[in-house]
C-alpha cells in the first residue's frame, strides 16, 4: 500500500510512505472505495483486495491507519476475510453489494438507510 502525494502545479507526484500486506494467495485486484459522501479518498476509505483462489479481504479506515503506522519490518495486519470465495475462472457475471456493518450494530437498522 502507497501513500502518495501529488502536486498539481508541479505535475509531480511522490511517494511518501509504503506498508507491505500479507496476501494469503497470488494478488489477482484490488479496489479502494472512499466512504459514503466523502470528496477525499483518504478519509474513510475501505481497501478490497481480491487473492487467488477467489478470497476477498477488506481493510477499513481504521486498518488502513494503523498499517500506515507500522514500523518497516514489523508484523503487518490481516484484512477481514469475505466468507466464501469469488469465482476467477469461467465465472458467470459475479455481482454483489457490500455493507460495512458497524460493531455491534443492528443489521435491521443498517439496512433500514
Amino acid at each position: 500500500v502507497l501513500s502518495l502525494e501529488w502536486s498539481s502545479g508541479l505535475d509531480s507526484l511522490r511517494c511518501i510512505s509504503r506498508t507491505d500486506l500479507k496476501l494469503h494467495g497470488s494478488f489477482a485486484d484490488m479496489i479502494l472505495l472512499p466512504a459514503l459522501g466523502s470528496v477525499d479518498k483518504r478519509n474513510g476509505a475501505s481497501l478490497f483486495v481480491l487473492t487467488n483462489p477467489g478470497q476477498l479481504h477488506t481493510y477499513d479506515d481504521s486498518s488502513l491507519s494503523m498499517l500506515s503506522s507500522l514500523k518497516e519490518g514489523a508484523p503487518t495486519i490481516c484484512g477481514e476475510p469475505f466468507p466464501g470465495l469469488i469465482p476467477l475462472i469461467d465465472p458467470s457475471i459475479s455481482v454483489a453489494k457490500i455493507f460495512s456493518l458497524p460493531k455491534g450494530g443492528k443489521l435491521s437498522e443498517v439496512f433500514a438507510k
